[in-house]
């Protein structure tokens, strides 16, 4: 697995509709949209992972801003295919360690669906609170245990 850095504009067209199309293969919600794209897209850090040139996990780092105090985690995802053999926790792990080192100050946190709840907590985070967002689905805020 190859693990590549890009800031938002630097992602070039192809890029972009590769993580769209797997955001799509996934998130319901983003599956009528031709790029998945939004408010915090171009502040973001983004994450590939790569194996023979194929995307197989994307996650990205929203840095600390107005709307959230502490840098935040998404738009996580690992191609099916290619589930329960760590990339996800790989994944994790590498935007953990740049979100302490880029922010070292700040509490790194995620919002996990129910799904992936689990998921989470096996990675050392920890459920802060639970919320409902404006299309009625749940979401827990997580913050990284680092004890």
């Amino acid at each position: 697995m190859q693990w590549i850095w890009h800031n938002y504009h630097d992602l070039g067209e192809e890029n972009h509709l590769r993580i769209s199309l797997l955001r799509k293969s996934f998130f319901e919600a983003d599956a009528h949209l031709e790029l998945v794209k939004d408010e915090y897209d171009e502040a973001g850090l983004h994450l590939m992972g790569t194996s023979d040139s194929n995307l197989v996990a994307y996650g990205r780092i929203i840095p600390p801003h107005t709307d959230l105090g502490n840098p935040f985690i998404s738009r996580t995802i690992v191609a099916a295919e290619h589930r329960n053999k760590g990339h996800g926790r790989a994944l994790i792990k590498i935007l953990v360690e740049k979100s302490k080192e880029l922010f070292p100050e700040k509490i790194t946190q995620v919002s996990s669906l129910a799904s992936t709840k689990m998921f989470y907590e096996k990675n050392n985070f920890v459920e802060e609170k639970k919320i409902i967002d404006t299309s009625g689905i749940e979401h827990f805020i997580m913050s990284i245990n680092d004890e």
